[in-house]
């Protein structure tokens, strides 16, 4: 017993679209690696330039975070650094700064500096803080107001033997900030 004609409930042509879509509409669009409908991955380091630096006598490389999206996401997600590589973040003007550790995996110092590349304050120790709820991040105060702020790996400070007064020796145009 037959309940229902397919035929009569379908439009004409509706099967052979069916079929086109699902044989040949794949062989019009191949997978590739290079090609993505995605967004960037969030999860994954930003990649900035590296840019040579001294302070005191190490010589350094640095990434600089400018923008305020590259401030934000900082050294999130990376799994590791060498010991003479680092992030310099770089504001505008002297303000207070607070960091914290927001889906960071390796422990870092901070140094902060004022406007003219002096080391003002610095923090050894932060630890990582991947997988903790925004409300259990410890915060890490700058106990001045700086306009730049360096993570290196942690122990930096130390084995760098990093002191108030010292300054940063880096190239003066690559410290404009995008944002006001």
């Amino acid at each position: 017993m037959v309940l229902y004609d397919v035929n009569c409930l379908v439009p004409r042509g509706f099967w052979q679209f069916l079929l086109f879509l699902f044989f040949f509409f794949p062989m019009a669009f191949p997978a590739r690696g290079d090609l993505t409908l995605t967004a960037p991955d969030a999860f994954s380091p930003q990649v900035l330039q590296w840019h040579p630096a001294r302070l005191g006598s190490a010589t350094l490389r640095l990434m600089i975070a400018r923008s305020s999206v590259e401030k934000a996401k900082g050294l999130m997600f990376r799994p590791s650094l060498n010991p003479d590589e680092g992030m310099l973040f770089c504001y505008s003007q002297p303000q207070p700064m607070v960091f914290w550790m927001k889906n960071t995996l390796i422990p870092l110092d901070v140094i902060f500096f004022d406007r003219t590349l002096t080391i003002c304050d610095k923090i050894e120790g932060m630890k990582p803080g991947n997988g903790l709820p925004d409300h259990l991040l410890p915060r890490y105060p700058c106990k001045t107001d700086a306009q730049y702020a360096l993570e290196l790996p942690v122990g930096s400070i130390k084995r760098l033997e990093i002191r108030h007064g010292m300054t940063l020796e880096i190239s003066l145009p690559l410290l404009f900030t995008v944002d006001p």
